[in-house]
């Protein structure tokens, strides 16, 4: 969670300084729909992607040394 959220701040910081097409800022100020809905389009696959990733690694080493242990015993 820390990453994607991490990830997230990072990419939307970056797209509200860059401002492209003047849509999150303009002389009235932040356009916050706008930056909501770039949190919310990134923190949710990000987070997905970095659950699946950690998920599977966990997994995978978890059987890893399940099997060495019991190799070792035998």
């Amino acid at each position: 969670m820390i990453a994607a959220t991490l990830i997230t701040v990072i990419v939307t910081f970056s797209d509200w300084l860059e401002n492209p097409g003047a849509i999150f800022r303009d002389e009235d100020g932040t356009n916050w729909p706008i930056v909501f809905e770039t949190i919310e389009s990134w923190f949710l696959p990000t987070f997905l992607t970095f659950t699946i990733i950690t998920s599977v690694a966990h997994l995978s080493k978890s059987t890893f040394l399940k099997l060495k242990r019991s190799r070792s015993n035998s």
